[in-house]
């Protein structure tokens, strides 16, 4: 899920940054007035620059054109939103990330107190925790809940 995330933004920014850089082609725009990029490589990670900066704020280089001034307009409105959406994603993540452990937890927990209560042997509590671990694996990836109740049953 973060690895999506990550590749959304990197296809944002690219696409940002090759819109800019287009813009500025235009005549007076950025691009032409700066002769020291005028070729790539070094145009397009000036471009990626902005573009990267447009998400948090700090840039170095400025809109000189009206059409350059109306695109950053929307690429900061857009970026806050972007941003707040990837926040968001990751919040998101890290908090079922967190569930999942606590439900593993609480899981190895029930079935260490079950092996206890009843007097299982060590070898056979061991391959219950290793049936649990799994089980709990399984579970993740099919998005089920299980009850204490049938996890002790089977």
């Amino acid at each position: 899920k973060m690895a999506t995330i990550l590749i959304a933004v990197c296809v944002w920014i690219h696409v940002s940054a090759t819109v800019w850089y287009m813009i500025g082609m235009e005549e007076k725009g950025w691009a032409t007035k700066e002769r020291d990029y005028s070729q790539f490589p070094m145009n397009y990670l000036l471009s990626i620059n902005w573009a990267t900066s447009q998400l948090q704020g700090n840039v170095d280089i400025y809109p000189t054109t009206t059409a350059e001034r109306t695109f950053t307009v929307c690429q900061l409105l857009a970026s806050v939103v972007i941003l707040a959406m990837v926040v968001s994603k990751l919040t998101n993540v890290m908090h079922s990330m967190q569930t999942s452990s606590q439900e593993r937890s609480r899981l190895l927990k029930i079935g260490h107190r079950f092996c206890d209560n009843h007097g299982i042997a060590s070898d056979l509590s061991l391959r219950v925790h290793r049936y649990l671990l799994r089980f709990q694996t399984v579970d993740a990836n099919q998005h089920q809940s299980i009850e204490e109740q049938d996890l002790l049953q089977r």
